[in-house]
């Protein structure tokens, strides 16, 4: 036998666990990171399918509130839908067309607010109430200043 005793034996066994014990160990530590990378990118894609469901629906919601003319209730989904997409991580061609598009509703929100409140103010004029009147069209003013 090469080693004279088992107490040599047992020492360089016990050597040897040592010197790759630390090896084995970064090896099991990288199988689990790529876990981990490939669960923290399965989280990102959901997070991201549930923020764009999210925005789907409040813009939908944004859509049954402004054909009922409830336009507070409308620009708030709509603005809540454009965070959500903004939350998106990173942006791509499809979010940021989605967020115009939301915008294009809201500019259509602000605009038909604004004619209603003019309406009202059309008649408080008729009714001899100017000073309401007057405060309808800075009201209407302040939602679009374009009209």
């Amino acid at each position: 036998m090469i080693f004279k005793n088992k107490h040599t034996v047992f020492f360089l066994f016990l050597i040897l666990i040592l010197f790759l014990l630390p090896i084995f160990i970064s090896a099991a530590n990288l199988t689990k990171d790529e876990d981990t990378v490939q669960d923290i990118a399965e989280r990102e894609n959901i997070e991201r399918q549930e923020q764009l469901l999210n925005a789907s629906l409040l813009v939908s919601k944004a859509n049954q509130n402004f054909q009922k003319a409830s336009y507070e209730i409308a620009r708030d989904q709509c603005l809540t839908a454009i965070k959500s997409l903004s939350l998106i991580s990173p942006p791509n061609k499809d979010t940021k067309e989605k967020i115009l598009k939301i915008k294009d509703l809201l500019s259509m929100i602000y605009t038909y607010w604004a004619k209603d409140i003019l309406e009202e103010a059309d008649k408080k004029i008729s009714s001899g109430n100017l000073n309401e009147a007057i405060d309808l069209c800075k009201q209407a003013a302040e939602i679009n200043p374009k009209i």
